[in-house]
């Protein structure tokens, strides 16, 4: 009985942070076609190539963020990401790719080029860094990432909800491998709450 339990239990406890994460993320995830008005659609940044141009999954939340833009579901736009050389300047790109393919005005993108973890972005955009402070917001991701998204938005005071693309059909190896991800990034996010860390 005992031995049962301890190979049962680690899992159950990893898994807790996962439940938290949909149930503060219930009724607030949508489509870009459903999401109610907010006031800014905050993108979180990835992968960035050397060539400098928008990964597939980037480029399919930024699609979907110009989307909300065009549609008047928010009046700005937030990207947020590693800005650093060794990132290959990830807002930068992303700010470039919604003035050049979608044809969004400067003056409705600002970047935060900290936002080196989903926290970081969270905290960021409260704390008037940079701008002013982000009190509702729509967050773009992929929808594996969008639970954990919104679960550490909320902890932040930001009346969020989110748009989560689906990447299945766009990179299925890495959705995949995404969804397997969340488990760990989530219990660490859970962590960081707790602590209030980073």
């Amino acid at each position: 009985m005992g031995l049962g339990i301890a190979f049962v239990l680690p899992p159950l406890l990893l898994l807790l942070p996962t439940g938290w994460a949909y149930l503060a993320s219930r009724g607030r995830r949508f489509t870009t076609v459903d999401c109610p008005p907010r006031e800014v659609a905050v993108v979180l940044g990835a992968l960035v190539p050397p060539s400098g141009y928008p990964s597939p999954l980037l480029r399919q939340r930024l699609d979907a963020a110009a989307e909300l833009y065009h549609n008047a579901v928010v009046s700005s736009l937030l990207v947020s990401g590693d800005n650093r050389a060794a990132a290959n300047h990830e807002t930068d790109a992303m700010a470039r790719y919604l003035h050049q393919v979608h044809a969004l005005p400067t003056r409705a993108i600002r970047a935060d080029p900290h936002g080196f973890r989903t926290w970081d972005t969270c905290r960021h955009a409260v704390s008037s860094s940079p701008g002013p402070p982000v009190r509702s917001a729509v967050f773009v991701t992929q929808a594996f990432h969008l639970p954990r998204t919104l679960a550490l938005a909320r902890v932040a005071g930001i009346d969020a909800v989110g748009v989560g693309v689906a990447s299945l059909s766009v990179r299925r190896r890495a959705t995949y491998y995404g969804y397997a991800r969340e488990v760990a990034a989530t219990a660490r996010a859970a962590l960081d709450v707790a602590l209030r860390r980073g």
